[in-house]
């Protein structure tokens, strides 16, 4: 990967020194004055130190300033502006540009200010003085008037549409913003900021000399900007969208962040596997690791995070995606409960197959009839219906001779009591479009979802699938370290890690 400096020409960039040592820097034609000086260089040696090319012989220009002809005798011209820019980068990046791509002017209707000839002046300076290839520099014609926002950022646009590869790849983009007029300069800094990019502003220097100082303000704004784009969409959990503006950001080296991106879009679609993939590449994210791990195995995390989903849901405003999660939840409670207070799984996830649940239930014959005389199927996956009556016999019934069956007939009983405040929002979701209607969630509704979610949650924390916040519960506003909701957490890790860029 290459390190590229772009230079806009400018009138500035020129200092012509007389015999007595006096600098000439302005003239009336700019065009036609370096015109001449670059035929003089084509017909003699010169030699590059610091910033000037020195003649080895006294030569003759012609000028016009303010009107009046004259004939200068020069010993040397200088190019102090280029120069301290060059030797900016290479004191801070130990190493000059690998390229050094120049925009010239040279316009339709020829301008004395353009700036043709000045490029093949600097062009052969860096050359001597930096001992370029003539592969290594690239001249950049500006037709348009570079004074013109419109046109210039039309330029531009055709000339990044060309090179974005090449703009992509450099590890660097260096970019002065002194030289040129401000339509060329603040739209180049403008364009760039999506690429890898330093830019750099020149000042005079109490010696009179050029000053080159790194200018981070546009960076900072630009990172704020990805900064405050990526929050929003991860806090919507948007993964997806959020990695493709990742990619377009200026943080999208930052491995970090991309990995936690992945995992996090995983656990989105509740894809455990391919989410511990990309967690086990983040070796110094262990509490990521451990909590994916454990969603691969244990049933208390993945109602967690369900819960975690429904909860942004909510807070996102997403409320018949609330809804339905919060059924879901529900189904999968029920489930969890059989199976915790049974000792048995429902179905077997390494086969498929549901003939432990199946035994059970042939080992219940009471079950079994009452099943038969109903007409409920009860084989294979079980319906709501079948889990609510054997966990109601159990309460009614079984033994509970041991303290974990009495707790476990707590759970039960509180979890009944949690579905009868639901009831009333059955119907809602039935007549959402993410069951059989078309109805929406009117301000009413919201209050009762509301409400409905702070019960499932006291009940999660009964259950020890939620733990209390000891943060929230003294009532500190910092809980992010002692955040439980993964999402959150997950999204917390991503800002921390753009806010330190």
């Amino acid at each position: 990967m290459a390190t590229c400096a772009y230079y806009i020409l400018g009138n500035s960039d020129l200092k012509v020194i007389d015999m007595d040592g006096n600098e000439i820097s302005k003239v009336d034609n700019f065009r036609e004055y370096t015109r001449e000086l670059a035929d003089i260089l084509k017909n003699t040696n010169s030699t590059a130190k610091k910033d000037f090319l020195k003649f080895d012989k006294e030569v003759e220009i012609k000028f016009q300033n303010k009107g009046e002809k004259n004939i200068l005798k020069i010993s040397k011209i200088r190019m102090p502006i280029f120069t301290a820019y060059i030797d900016k980068i290479n004191q801070t990046q130990h190493k000059k540009p690998d390229k050094i791509i120049f925009f010239y002017t040279n316009q339709e209707n020829p301008d004395k200010g353009d700036t043709i000839y000045l490029y093949q002046i600097i062009r052969l300076f860096a050359q001597k003085r930096y001992r370029y290839n003539e592969s290594d520099i690239c001249g950049i014609e500006v037709s348009c008037n570079p004074s013109n926002y419109e046109e210039v950022g039309r330029f531009y646009d055709e000339y990044f549409e060309k090179n974005e590869e090449q703009i992509k790849y450099n590890s660097m983009n260096y970019i002065l913003s002194t030289t040129g007029t401000p339509a060329m300069t603040n739209i180049l800094s403008v364009k760039m900021l999506d690429y890898p990019h330093q830019y750099y502003y020149g000042e005079r220097a109490d010696n009179g000399g050029t000053r080159i100082i790194e200018l981070n303000y546009f960076t900072k704004l630009n990172c704020d900007r990805y900064r405050r784009l990526i929050d929003r969409t991860i806090k919507d959990l948007c993964y997806n969208n959020a990695s493709e503006i990742f990619k377009e950001s200026p943080f999208r080296k930052k491995f970090e962040v991309r990995q936690l991106l992945k995992v996090a879009y995983h656990l989105r679609n509740f894809n455990f596997e391919n989410a511990y993939e990309e967690a086990e590449i983040l070796e110094q994210n262990k509490w990521l690791l451990d909590r994916v791990s454990d969603l691969q195995l244990k049933t208390e995390e993945r109602l967690s995070l369900i819960y975690d989903f429904m909860e942004i849901s909510l807070e996102n405003h997403k409320y018949l995606e609330t809804v339905a999660l919060l059924f879901g939840l529900l189904d999968n409670l029920r489930q969890y409960l059989f199976e915790k207070t049974f000792r048995i799984k429902i179905k077997d996830e390494k086969t498929n197959s549901f003939s432990e649940f199946n035994n059970f239930i042939e080992s219940k014959p009471d079950l079994k009839s009452y099943f038969d005389k109903k007409g409920i199927k009860y084989k294979n996956a079980p319906t709501k219906v079948v889990l609510n009556k054997i966990l109601s016999d159990f309460l009614k019934y079984g033994d509970k001779k041991t303290p974990e069956d009495r707790r476990n007939s707590n759970y039960i009983e509180r979890f009944f009591q949690l579905n009868e405040k639901v009831e009333h929002l059955q119907d809602l979701r039935n007549m959402t479009p993410f069951a059989h209607g078309v109805k929406g969630i009117i301000l009413e509704d919201i209050c009762n979802l509301k409400n409905t979610i702070s019960d499932i949650l006291e009940f999660l924390k009964l259950i020890d699938i939620k733990k209390e916040n000891d943060d929230k519960k003294n009532n500190k506003k910092d809980d992010k370290k002692d955040e439980d909701n993964i999402f959150k957490k997950i999204n917390n890790a991503i800002i921390e890690l753009l806010e330190k860029y």
